[in-house]
């Protein structure tokens, strides 16, 4: 199993603006995909501040390279991504990490 993190920096305020989008965002997604990954999104409290993480769960990579790619060829997702570049700054992070289990 592996799971993608992608670390956003988010405007100063923005935080939980950007936690509500992420989310609405991704219970969307798993409707109009039928994925059954498990999705965490998370704020930050301690450390670097206005950042937002959003974590996946894919079985391979096959399945990431899958998912991202339908998501990418919606039409909604254009004007989610609009809106989304209000919300953040430069910076962004995107990990594939190997779940140890």
């Amino acid at each position: 199993m592996i799971v993608n993190r992608r670390t956003f920096n988010v405007k100063p305020g923005c935080g939980e603006k950007a936690v509500e989008s992420l989310a609405a965002e991704s219970a969307a997604e798993k409707k109009r995909s039928g994925f059954t990954g498990a999705v965490r999104i998370y704020s930050s409290s301690i450390g670097q501040l206005n950042q937002v993480a959003f974590e996946a769960e894919f079985r391979n990579l096959a399945e990431y390279e899958t998912f991202w790619a339908g998501w990418a060829a919606r039409p909604t997702t254009t004007e989610w991504l609009k809106k989304w570049i209000e919300l953040e700054e430069s910076g962004t992070t995107n990990e594939i990490w190997d779940l140890a289990e």
